[in-house]
């Protein structure tokens, strides 16, 4: 028998021995509580002195053992049971999903509802702007001026292509010609004029010597020109070669180029259109 059960069982006796026999109230005052000491436990007073007694089961004012407290330190060490990582990333990624795709829906409405209202409110201008008739003349070049002394036409806009709101054309057969061409001078008269910034507007040249060109490179000689044709001169006599068929532009192409295309033997300096001959009356290359 164990230490515990043994005080137990003597508290016991001890407790019926101080019983009256008449079956009156004992004189030992019963506490009304039981103290919750490590050395009591609940015990039957009515069971009759013979039988035995036994430990109450589940002492709780026992001291736990080796083996229960580590028990409990390893459960209080593995924590609350936690959801599946999987599966909560799982239900993550279908909540992103659901919002992106609520987001998307209603972006796509927001849109379609703003265009829709956007088209509604260009339908509404387009039919609240009143009708202007307009006089429409006939453009013959299609330069946006209309031909002077015309029939026009009277509508709410143009009738077509071939239709301009004036009639300012000084030549409505030719694009080039109208109130807004600009005019170029030419100083050397060869049909090509100055490259300057600004020219003179109107439908006829302010002087015969303005053109419509302003591409002249050299508006002093009438020989440069963007059409002017420069020739090589291999052997740098100033005449280039006959056989060349030229290069065409405003600038020379090199510095052994000519505008001279007369050379009858571009390999020899001393052969060309101003050599002199001498005749050579004994044949011995010496002239008279």
């Amino acid at each position: 028998m164990s230490p515990r059960a043994l005080t137990i069982l003597i508290a016991s006796a001890t407790f019926i021995a101080c019983l009256p026999k008449d079956g009156g109230q004992p004189d030992v005052d019963i506490p009304e509580e039981t103290p919750q000491d490590a050395s009591w436990a609940s015990v039957d007073v009515t069971q009759p002195a013979g039988d035995a007694i036994t430990e109450a089961p589940g002492d709780a004012n026992a001291l736990p053992s080796e083996g229960d407290t580590q028990g409990s330190a390893e459960e209080s060490d593995a924590g609350p049971d936690t959801p599946d990582e999987d599966a909560a990333t799982e239900e993550d990624v279908t909540t992103e999903a659901d919002t992106a795709t609520d987001e998307d829906v209603a972006t796509e409405a927001d849109t379609a509802t703003d265009e829709d209202v956007s088209a509604e409110e260009d339908v509404a201008i387009e039919e609240d702007v009143p009708c202007v008739p307009t006089l429409y003349y006939p453009d013959g070049d299609g330069d946006g001026f209309g031909q002077p002394g015309s029939e026009p036409v009277e509508a709410c806009a143009p009738p077509g292509e071939d239709f301009s709101d004036n009639d300012l054309d000084c030549d409505d057969m030719n694009a080039a010609l109208h109130p807004e061409t600009i005019w170029y001078p030419d100083g050397d008269g060869d049909g090509y004029g100055a490259m300057v910034p600004e020219g003179a507007l109107g439908c006829t040249p302010p002087s015969d010597t303005h053109t419509l060109d302003n591409t002249d490179c050299d508006d002093t000689l009438t020989a440069i020109n963007p059409e002017t044709l420069w020739y090589p001169d291999s052997d740098t006599d100033t005449y280039g070669d006959a056989s060349d068929t030229g290069t065409a532009q405003c600038e020379k192409p090199t510095e052994t180029h000519t505008l001279d295309n007369t050379d009858c033997d571009d390999a020899k300096a001393e052969v060309n259109p101003m050599s002199l001959w001498f005749p050579d009356g004994d044949g011995d290359t010496y002239g008279d």
